[in-house]
Parts: C-alpha cells; sequence; structure tokens
C-alpha cells in the first residue's frame, strides 16, 4: 500500500486540507467583514443612506435592540394619563444617532404655528410616531406641511406607540372633535396588538402609575465592536440561510392577504366601537398592501376613504436605522395626501378647495 507521502496521493491531500481549512476560514473573514460594517453602520449610518445590505439590517436590528431612545421613555416627552396611560409634555429635545429634534405640543398637539391665523372646523389628524414626527422639527411634519395648504387649521394629535383605538380616544377628547368634519389617520401594522387587546373583553390594558414607571426603565446603551461581532456570530449560527442570502426577519415585506384582511377588518371593528366618527369623512393613510386589503372589504363605509401613500416604499425617505421618514419623506406624503384629496370632492371639501 503507498504511503501517505507518495506524490500520488498529494492532490487529494491538498483537497482535503482545503475542503477542511478554507470554510471555516471564509466564514471567520465574512464575519469580520461584516461585522466591521455593521459597527460602522452603526455608528456612521449616514454612509449607508438607502442601502439594505445584511451589514445594514443587523446595524437596524443592534440599534432597535440596545441603542435608540426611545420618545416615549423620555421623562421630558411625555405626561403620565389616566385613560391613555401617556400624552405628551409641553415639548422636548429628542435625539437619536441620525437626528436631534426639538418637538413642542400644545392642546392642538405637535405645533402648527400656522393654524392661528385659520378659522373653520379643524382637519384632524391622527397616528403614531409617523405621523406625530419622530425625527423632524415641528415645521417639517407632514401635517405641518399640509396646514401650509389650506385654509383650515391642522390638529396634528398624533402620538408615538399609539395604536388606532387610543388615536381616537384621544382626539374625541379635544374640546372641537364634535365640529371637526375631517380626520386623517395613519395606519401603521403594529396598531393590530392595540387595536386586538381594544376589542378583546379585557379591553387595553389598566394605564396605571406603575405602568408609566416602567416605561423609564429602559435604558439604551453603546455597543462595543466586540458585542457586535458576538451578536453578529450569534445570527449566522441561529439564521445561516438568511445571513448567506441577505434576507432576514427584520425586512419589511408585505403582508399576506389573509393577514392584511385581518388588519384591515380590526381597524375597522375599532372605528365602529366610536359612535363620535360618525358623520365624519375618514381618509386612512396607509402603505399600499393594507390599500388593498381595506378596498377590498365588501361595503366599506362610503365615510372611509383610503389614501394610499407610496412614499412608505421608498428607503430613500427614511433614515437609514432608524426607518421613521426623514423630512423630504414628510414632504412627499404630505404632496401625497394631498394630491389624493384635491382629487376627489370629499376632499375638496375638507380643504375647503371647493
Amino acid at each position: 500500500m503507498s504511503a501517505p507521502n507518495h506524490p500520488k496521493w498529494k492532490p487529494l491531500i491538498y483537497l482535503l486540507m482545503c475542503v477542511t481549512i478554507l470554510p471555516p476560514l471564509f466564514l471567520v473573514i465574512y464575519l469580520l467583514l461584516v461585522s466591521a460594517f455593521a459597527y460602522d453602520a452603526l455608528n456612521h449610518p449616514e454612509n449607508y443612506a438607502g442601502s439594505d445590505r445584511i451589514w445594514v439590517q443587523i446595524a437596524r436590528l443592534l440599534y432597535y435592540t440596545y441603542q435608540v431612545r426611545l420618545w416615549q421613555s423620555e421623562r421630558d416627552c411625555v405626561n403620565y394619563d389616566e385613560e391613555l396611560l401617556y400624552v405628551p409634555s409641553s415639548g422636548c429635545n429628542f435625539l437619536n444617532t441620525e437626528f436631534s429634534t426639538q418637538l413642542t405640543f400644545s392642546l392642538d398637539g405637535r405645533t402648527i404655528d400656522t393654524n392661528a391665523q385659520k378659522i373653520g372646523p379643524p382637519i384632524f389628524v391622527l397616528g403614531d410616531s409617523e405621523t406625530m414626527g419622530w425625527g423632524v422639527n415641528d415645521n417639517e411634519t407632514y401635517s405641518y406641511l399640509i396646514g401650509l395648504r389650506t385654509t383650515v387649521p391642522v390638529f396634528n394629535l398624533a402620538v408615538s406607540s399609539y395604536g388606532t383605538a387610543r388615536e381616537v380616544l384621544r382626539a374625541i377628547r379635544h374640546p372641537r372633535f364634535a365640529v371637526a368634519k375631517c380626520i386623517l389617520i395613519q395606519y401603521h401594522r403594529n396598531d393590530l396588538g392595540e387595536n386586538k387587546a381594544f376589542l378583546s373583553p379585557q379591553g387595553l390594558p389598566a394605564p396605571t402609575p406603575g405602568r408609566f414607571e416602567l416605561l423609564f426603565s429602559y435604558k439604551p446603551r453603546k455597543l462595543s465592536a466586540l458585542e457586535v461581532m458576538s451578536i453578529t456570530w450569534n445570527f449566522i449560527v441561529t439564521h445561516p440561510t438568511d445571513f448567506l442570502s441577505e434576507k432576514t426577519e427584520w425586512k419589511v415585506q408585505g403582508l399576506f392577504s389573509k393577514e392584511a384582511s385581518d388588519h384591515a377588518y380590526l381597524f375597522l371593528n375599532v372605528l365602529q366601537r366610536f359612535p363620535e366618527l360618525r358623520g365624519k369623512t375618514i381618509f386612512v393613510v396607509l402603505p399600499a398592501w393594507f390599500a388593498s386589503a381595506l378596498e377590498a372589504i365588501p361595503n366599506l363605509p362610503t365615510n372611509i376613504i383610503p389614501l394610499q401613500v407610496d412614499a412608505y416604499a421608498s428607503p430613500r425617505y427614511y433614515y437609514t436605522l432608524d426607518l421613521h421618514e426623514n423630512k423630504f419623506g414628510h414632504h412627499v406624503i404630505a404632496d401625497e395626501i394631498l394630491g389624493q384629496m384635491e382629487r376627489q370632492t370629499k376632499g375638496r371639501d375638507c380643504l375647503h378647495l371647493g
């Protein structure tokens, strides 16, 4: 029998060495590169604007798991409320890696200074952080920009992390809600959980002072390069196929039709619980997946009008890590909403365009 070091065995030995050594070596190099890029994206997201590469997706996960400052967890930004758990304070400075903003609020919601010169039934704008204006200043929200082009006041009563139920509950407390004829309400898939709870026999969780204090237990922190590498390695081990294909569970994907229908029906059921909404025109600001589901519902009430916003699908209108709309996104959203409202009679009536 030939010895292992015989010349004819050498190619096989080299092949075995390559098969044994190269894959782990490649994995280590790939880990180091992805970790380095993820760490850089976490600290310098401006260098990765518009990118959806795997390291940016990992950076987003790390950002929202460890590093993000939550508006509703900042003591200066919120006050306790016996019905809604928290409402905006008079204002605060709110900053994250990609922005530093000043938010101010009054009884009429996020400040829109042009309201003071306007009369007539106000337009109420409801929603969560996207509509409130997380990441932009007072004069950069799409509600403010809509207000520049209306002859009636616009009240932006959106609040971060509110679902449909609390959005409406806050609005109907406003002293001018009864005279309002038109409502813009932005829907987000995160509303589903709160809407389910609101419709359940138990209702929304009790808004106790203890639950309010829990908001401030969250403490963001910076991650070291070593921590980023460790978490990235854990991701490789637990999601090898996703990692190699660069398709992770955190990428924003459209919902299946059945799932989207669940969102739409629950949303409508919540609205139907509020008799105060009867007789008002409700424009629903939503992405394409929800617009299709809402429009497909048989006998959709005639006072509910979907406004599909295509800007929600474009990454250039979002912050790289934070995934909230930047000021350019708010401009495009305002243009899309106004364009659709101006093309229909009910929209022109709301805007007092004649």
